[in-house]
């Protein structure tokens, strides 16, 4: 039975007028003259936000009161599109809104998966190179005038959610908004006025690259015209980008796909159900046009020293002539590379340089640039072990010596986690399952995530709540110093991705079920042999106080403790490190604002009041949640403090004194947590011998006085401790909320069909997840407008529906994008395809893939060419080959070894003529088969009788008719040797029309798959037949700007990765139709095992 209900309606009373008090003493920033514009703009958004405020304290349910608070509701204005328009970059972008304002947060950097060549093709560069920022709402603006609106406010992009149109649009021009932003990107990347801070259009000198971007002095990326390249991700009915005046920006067409109607003289206009709107100026076929974005704001901003104000501000790491680096253009350069995630490595001179060996790491930059033909590397390596967290940079340039410089970061741009995925997959319970009071909702009354564990046998123990993986026995006793260095070098289980976990995941193995000391569950974590642990070291220091770090103690508190008081430094104390490994260290929050009073965390799936109820004892504050009825729910309890815990944004714990300190928390959508800052009651009591008298509290502010017979002082933000029951703090309320699970493509669509103009093509896939479900087909990464359900039919096809389809599923917990389904047309196909390498037995049996496409089984003449090589002046060939047809997945298709002498010998001479063939003398020991291989994939296996030599295999499309399945790829695996033993593919492209096509020459990318002695560094030639001269040469495939193109049509063939510094060569080109040859062969005349690949990709 519930504890009995109390009356604190002079609570919330009292609470209201001291926060209205609160409010009227506010003010934006310390006095400074300002003009009456931005007087006038502060006054009218300080109203908004007093009036916000007490609109979220007034309705405060009382305890034995049923809440008036209306249903969640969906945001104003634009915010339904806004949503939208951010939601398919998460984790990496987060957004939440309140009644007014949409705030985004994010760091900035491109999506390597969306953007993997940033700043390459810029020929006007002045030495900048991109590095995250840190637009989040645990960093301050690091605006220093002190009459912006920005000053002193949480770092975030704020939007209008209702703009409200100008009286006198201000332009986007030469003079106005040449700093900072004038809108903000779908990727949370920051759109720069089109020109430059000279007045200069950077698209037409040279300033971009190809996706519209640069670095500005302070090291940020951002673009300079519109983000059009998003479309991939977003399609074509979202925005690309949103003004700073709160209206969307749309790409070159209109949502529907429909051409882009008249504008008006600001760049946009009222069209449609899409309500005002800017687009991009250009067109599909033009590309960006001047003057590239609008040419004016139709909604109210605030012109303030340049700039739109209130934006978030970037404050630069590097200064200009530090470590190499001089703020200037580099006559003759070219930005040639980009790679990241790349492995850096400090060679001889302590200079970074390319790791031939080491992990890509996302914190791993190379800049590649050449000027008169020499090439220039710049390397740089984000520190996020080190604490504070620094850059290390090699600076190379014509007329100086390497450079390598480490740059300490004055703010929070480099000390916070990149935005990743939550690092819980759910969020343990405290384990307390002893009641220590009468009371009901203590946290032994609830069971949300029972903790649960898995010894893995390996020395592991996977934490099978949270999903991480942990030492099974801790490190032992260590300073945090060594515990940094140390985790490199852990090798526990077989793993080399330790790291020292952050304060939330460690604390997130406490079990409070125990007296004190707490500790954590010793049957799978057993007590290291050298010593008890008194504290463990997590990875984070407190704030800017490098002296000291966030430490979980054995009695289950948490808070920053000096470093020098461990034993092996002298002090007093046994810490530990205990390493673990899993998702990325992650310290962002998923907020979204209900607009109810409530906010919902997507990462734990718990809601929280707003606005926390005024001081009192613990036990009323059982009572008082328990008898809660607020935003149409009943189920509120007071929270463990697990769950209390995962409020604390350590960015923000930083105060040292009482009287300085504002919560450590979101202060954008917990404003009435931040003043004053101070503690709260959590469910969890502190278990003891005798009576419970105490109970855990997380401190949000700083409190030093706590009186000795009540609990431990508390002097840092951010504390987890405990307290007399008597004691009175203010308090949150939870309740649980069911995660909704991600949709996941159960039924992947075909992955290739052929189809005859005018007919009609089914495309479909099958997904399952929570839903609603949404469905949205693209084609080329555009969205297409109405395809919406779980199927696609295409109508009467023409040439302009070949392309590359993709089924996206939606719901309230993510994405899920299908496989991709090619759709070609016309008559042009790949004729025939031969490989000539090395052949013999075992190990050196010369193995040939072919994918049959869909349609009619075509008629396929396949040979194994050995003796009659020698007739074409080839030495060394194979005397007596074999040739085996297998089925991808199953058996034997046929197998012949004496052509002549096979169930087809009769047939296959004049077959070969048909085919264009050379014809094979009477009586050789070559192979052939006559097949017709329905859709799939198919190996051809040539041996030897016991011998080696040099072999070919050919395959032949005999008289293909209309509607006959296409070869669509094929891909050779053999040794690669030199001279005649070099790696070659025929093939041949027939018919009136082009093909383009994806040519692979894989090497090292083999010994990833368990390939041995594959070749090092192949190089790959194509060329005509008959010809002399490369028509194209490629070594290493993403060294040359054509990278990302090669990457998304291996992504379209469905063909395996190259990773972004591996030597693989690979060509993208359109071929005329005729025959052709590809060639591998190893650089330096190297040998070794290669994969030849050859894709028809759209």
């Amino acid at each position: 039975m519930k504890s009995p209900r109390i009356n604190a309606r002079s609570t919330a009373a009292a609470c209201l007028l001291l926060a209205a008090a609160r409010l009227g003493a506010h003010s934006w920033h310390d006095p400074a003259p300002v003009s009456p514009a931005v007087a006038a703009a502060r006054a009218e958004l300080m109203a908004q936000l007093i009036a916000e405020q007490r609109a979220a304290l007034a309705p405060a349910a009382s305890a034995g009161e049923v809440s008036t608070a209306a249903a969640p509701v969906a945001p104003a204005g634009y915010g339904a599109v806004m949503a939208a328009s951010f939601a398919p970059f998460k984790p990496h972008v987060r957004a939440y809104y309140d009644a007014t304002t949409f705030y985004v947060e994010g760091d900035g950097m491109p999506d390597p998966a969306l953007m993997p060549t940033p700043m390459v093709g810029i020929t006007a560069w002045q030495q900048q190179v991109p590095l995250p920022v840190s637009y989040f709402a645990g960093t301050t603006n690091p605006e220093r005038d002190q009459g912006s609106i920005g000053f002193g406010k949480p770092n975030v992009w704020r939007l209008p959610l209702v703009p409200t149109p100008a009286a006198s649009p201000i332009p986007i021009s030469a003079g106005n908004f040449q700093r900072g932003a004038i809108a903000v990107a779908a990727d949370g990347i920051a759109v720069f006025n089109p020109r430059n801070n000279r007045g200069v259009f950077s698209h037409e000198i040279g300033e971009l690259d190809l996706y519209g971007g640069h670095c500005g002095l302070a090291d940020d990326y951002h673009y300079h015209i519109a983000p059009v390249h998003l479309q991939a991700r977003l399609g074509i009915d979202k925005p690309v980008a949103w003004a700073l005046d709160g209206y969307p920006i749309y790409g070159y067409t209109e949502p529907d796909g429909s051409p882009c109607q008249a504008l008006d003289a600001n760049g946009g206009h009222e069209h449609g159900p899409w309500q005002y709107h800017y687009h991009a100026i250009g067109s599909a076929a033009t590309g960006p046009q001047n003057p590239y974005l609008p040419a004016a704001f139709r909604g109210n901003v605030i012109n303030y020293g340049g700039q739109v104000d209130g934006q978030p501000t970037v404050q630069a790491i590097r200064q200009n002539n530090t470590g190499g680096y001089v703020a200037q253009a580099i006559t003759g350069a070219r930005i040639t590379g980009f790679r990241n995630p790349v492995a850096l490595e400090a060679d001889a001179a302590g200079n970074l340089v390319e790791s031939a060996t080491g992990t890509p790491s996302p914190d791993e930059y190379l800049m590649r640039y050449t000027v008169a033909g020499v090439t220039y590397d710049l390397c740089w390596r984000i520190n996020r072990a080190p604490n504070p967290k620094t850059l290390t940079i090699t600076w190379r340039r014509p007329g100086i010596s390497p450079t390598t410089t480490t740059y300490n970061s004055g703010n929070n741009r480099l000390t916070a986690y990149p935005v990743a995925s939550p690092g819980f997959a759910r969020l343990p319970d405290t384990g307390q399952t002893l009641d220590a009071t009468p009371a009901f909702g203590e946290d032994s009354d609830y069971t949300i995530n029972a903790p649960s564990y898995r010894d893995n046998g390996d020395g592991t123990v996977t934490d099978l709540v949270t999903g991480l993986m942990w030492q099974k026995v801790d490190a032992g006793e260590m300073t945090w110093d060594a515990a940094v260095v140390r985790a490199s070098a852990v090798g526990t289980g077989g793993f080399s991705d330790w790291r020292l976990p952050t304060p939330a995941e460690l604390f997130g193995l406490m079990n409070f079920n125990n007296g004190n000391p707490a500790a954590m569950n010793t049957a799978f974590f057993p007590v290291n042999p050298a010593g008890a642990a008194e504290y463990w070291w997590t990875s984070d220091i407190y704030g800017a106080d490098a002296a000291r770090v966030w430490s979980v103690n054995s009695g289950g508190g948490l808070g920053p403790k000096p470093k020098g008081e461990t034993l092996s430094a002298g002090g007093r104390f046994r810490y530990h490190a205990r390493f673990v490994r899993g998702a990325p260290a992650s310290n962002a929050h998923h907020y979204v604002n209900n607009l109810d009073g409530t906010v919902t965390d997507a990462d734990t799936g718990l809601m929280w009041t707003q606005v926390p109820a005024s001081a009192m004892t613990w036990s009323a504050a059982l009572a008082h949640v328990e008898n809660l009825v607020f935003a149409g729910y009943s189920d509120w309890r007071l929270p463990n403090i697990k769950e209390l815990q995962t409020l604390t944004d350590y960015t923000l714990a930083s105060a040292t004194t009482a009287n300085n300190a504002q919560a450590s928390v979101n202060r954008v959508l917990f404003p009435p947590a931040s003043t004053p800052a101070t503690a709260y009651w959590s469910s969890t009591v502190l278990r003891s011998n005798g009576t419970s008298s105490s109970a855990w509290l997380l401190e949000l502010g700083v409190n030093n006085s706590v009186p000795a017979a009540a609990g431990p002082p508390r002097g840092a933000q951010g504390i987890v401790s405990y307290e007399l029951m008597t004691s009175s703090y203010p308090v949150f309320a939870v309740r649980s909320v069911p995660r909704a699970s991600p949709p996941v493509i159960t039924e992947q669509p075909r992955p290739f069909q052929t189809a005859t103009a005018g007919t009609d093509v089914t495309l479909g896939a099958a997904a399952s997840g929570d839903g609603p479900l949404a469905y949205q087909w693209r084609r080329n990464g555009t969205a297409i407008a109405g395809a919406t359900n779980a199927t696609l039919t295409l109508s009467a096809v023409k040439s302009v529906d070949a392309g590359t389809y993709s089924l996206a599923v939606t719901n309230a917990a993510g994405t899920a994008t299908s496989a991709n389904a090619v759709l070609t047309l016309g008559s042009a196909r790949l004729a025939n395809l031969s490989v000539r390498s090395v052949s013999g037995a075992d190990s050196e049996t010369l193995i040939v893939g072919f994918y049959v496409g869909p349609g009619t089984a075509p008629s396929l003449l396949v040979r194994g060419i050995g003796p009659t090589l020698g007739a074409f002046g080839v030495g060394g060939v194979l005397a007596d080959p074999v040739l085996t047809l297998f089925r991808a997945g199953g058996g034997s298709q046929g197998a012949n070894d004496d052509w002549s002498t096979g169930v087809d010998g009769a047939r296959l001479p004049a077959v070969a003529a048909q085919a264009g063939a050379f014809a094979l003398p009477a009586g050789s020991r070559d192979a052939a088969l006559l097949v017709q291989p329905t859709a799939g994939a198919y190996t051809v296996q040539l041996t030897g009788k016991g011998a080696t030599g040099v072999a070919m295999i050919e395959a032949y499309d005999v008289a293909p008719v209309a509607g006959a399945a296409p070869l669509l790829n094929l891909s050779a695996r053999t040794r690669a040797g030199t001279g005649a033993e070099v790696l070659i593919a025929g093939f041949v492209v027939s018919g009136p029309e082009p093909k383009r096509l994806l040519i692979r020459g894989v090497g090292p990318a083999l010994t990833a798959l368990g390939v041995a002695g594959a070749l090092a560094d192949p190089q790959l030639a194509i060329y005509r037949q008959g010809g002399t001269v490369p028509l194209q040469q490629n070594d290493d495939w993403n060294v040359s700007g054509g990278g990302a193109a090669v990457a998304v049509a291996a992504a379209q063939a469905d063909s395996f990765a190259l990773g972004a510094n591996s030597k693989d060569a690979a060509v993208l080109m359109i071929f005329e139709p005729g025959a052709y040859t590809a060639q591998v062969s190893g650089v330096g005349g190297s040998t070794g095992v290669a994969l030849l690949e050859l894709y028809d990709v759209p």
